[in-house]
């Protein structure tokens, strides 16, 4: 969470950033006026004391309480590890309500962090049949929240007035009776409800990125013009798009992502990542937190030629790692989306290094295979600022804020291909080898301040290693996700 405090006193009106401290049950979790600090879920009584020169203290205190952003969700779906042939999408929630492709086919795309679909004119993504009698999906005038990734292919304004630019549709299968319909450009997003329409327009959204939209139905709203629109976490402005006044009555007969109506003349085409529902309304802040979900970058040195590969995560190609002399192209791991790695035998280093993550969250991983030789004791692979991930002939571990975290493991010689993943969360780092936990410590009281300057990946003893699918998340990757990415999925 973000603090703030501000403290006022006529005869020290000014006063230096370390006389604010901010606490959790009595424990000191951040120094300033302004800092951020994690909180566990549930009730937290949050306490600000602030000292003046004179040594006099005065305090505030806040009950803060922390909800899962996984209260109410009907289903998550990420689109990770899918391929174009893929017939159903999984839903990463605890629900595991998939989603079928029931019409047309679908590319595979870099998105906002992983994989992302790129919908055709006729692609269309429904909800499993089961999920239908569950009772979960929000009907009628129920409260709900749909967030999506969007990389739309079109501009303007002037399909949306008619039956194009379909994201999102809770409808009567060839029928707009009870339609609950999110339509959206990159001009403008808008929602239909019983052939009312309202939205957001002239939001001038770049064809070069990833925009977060969240489309938000509160409880007790009774018309699309009480319905709320953010994007990119901002919440916006609307305006009525046409249509008669209608009362918010949607069925809960089908749901699905992509091209709908009958025929499939609802067209949304372009990419499409990270969709969430919730039964519930979100709040601006849930909105945010769902917005800013910290994206990987992700280089997967697919290039094959030239001297640099770029990170992939942005549409438009993002951060450069330089392969200088030391640096040349190899083949890429199994599971590889292309056939190119990167192969060492000094150091690459990339040339700007624009990822800032939270002070308190961080994974490094990536794939690599050594040539012939790695040395007896862990050393560096990678190396950002003060954070470094470590291989040795057989063990492996990292150095966080001086704290050295290593232990023996399998023999890495054997000419395979190797994951290894280091996570920093607010107390703790842990080593993954091969998808497997190797080893964990905890992390001195306050965490290290975040990585900066460039990212170099080296070689051990300049013996030669090739390096694939270099990712680096924001957040401490949860173990399922880094087996996940070790099984190829």
């Amino acid at each position: 969470v973000s603090l703030s405090g501000v403290a006022a006193d006529s005869e020290t009106p000014t006063l230096d950033d370390s006389a604010f401290k901010w606490y959790l049950d009595g424990d000191q979790i951040a120094v300033g006026m302004n800092a951020t600090a994690a909180l566990p879920l549930g009730d937290n009584l949050v306490e600000l004391r602030v000292t003046d020169p004179s040594g006099a203290t005065g305090f505030a205190r806040v009950l803060v309480q922390v909800v899962p952003l996984t209260t109410g969700i009907v289903g998550e779906w990420t689109f990770n590890g899918m391929s174009a042939s893929d017939t159903k999408a999984a839903d990463s929630s605890p629900n595991g309500f998939d989603l079928d492709r029931v019409y047309g086919t679908a590319a595979i795309v870099d998105g906002r962090s992983y994989e992302a679909l790129d919908l055709f004119a006729t692609t269309r993504f429904e909800l499993d049949d089961p999920v239908i009698g569950t009772g979960m999906l929000p009907g009628g005038d129920a409260a709900r929240t749909i967030a999506f990734w969007m990389a739309p292919d079109f501009d303007g304004c002037g399909y949306l007035d008619s039956p194009e630019g379909v994201v999102f549709a809770q409808e009567m299968p060839g029928s707009d009776s009870g339609a609950f319909v999110i339509r959206a450009r990159r001009a403008c997003v808008n929602v239909e409800i019983n052939g009312e329409r309202w939205g957001a327009v002239g939001l001038g959204l770049s064809s070069t990125e990833w925009h977060h939209v969240a489309v938000v139905v509160p409880e007790g709203a009774q018309y699309a013009s009480q319905v709320l629109f953010y994007v990119n976490g901002v919440l916006q402005s609307t305006t009525p798009r046409g249509g008669g006044i209608a009362l918010i009555d949607t069925v809960r007969d089908t749901a699905s992502f992509g091209s709908a109506g009958a025929p499939l003349t609802s067209r949304f085409l372009g990419g499409l990542d990270e969709c969430r529902m919730w039964a519930r309304a979100l709040t601006h802040s849930e909105i945010l937190a769902d917005f800013e979900r910290p994206p990987a970058m992700l280089w997967r040195f697919g290039e094959g030629t030239g001297t640099s590969s770029v990170d992939t995560t942005v549409l438009s190609g993002g951060t450069p790692i330089n392969l200088n002399g030391a640096a040349s192209w190899g083949s890429g791991h199994p599971f590889a989306l292309d056939a190119s790695g990167v192969h060492v035998t000094g150091s690459a280093t990339c040339s700007t290094a624009t990822l800032t993550p939270p002070q308190d969250q961080l994974t490094l991983s990536f794939w690599f295979k050594a040539d012939v030789k790695l040395p007896d004791n862990p050393e560096p692979a990678l190396i950002w600022g003060t954070e470094q991930v470590l291989i040795g002939k057989q063990g492996a571990g990292a150095v966080i804020a001086g704290l050295t975290v290593s232990k023996a493991g399998p023999n890495l010689e054997d000419g395979n291909w190797h994951h290894i993943a280091v996570t920093r969360d607010d107390t703790s780092i842990s080593v993954f080898l091969d998808g497997s936990l190797l080893v964990s410590a905890d992390l001195p009281k306050f965490p290290p301040s975040p990585p900066a300057g460039a990212i170099q990946l080296v070689a051990p003893e300049s013996n030669g290693v090739t390096y694939d699918d270099l990712r680096i998340d924001s957040r401490a990757v949860i173990k399922s996700e880094i087996q996940a990415i070790f099984n190829g999925q």
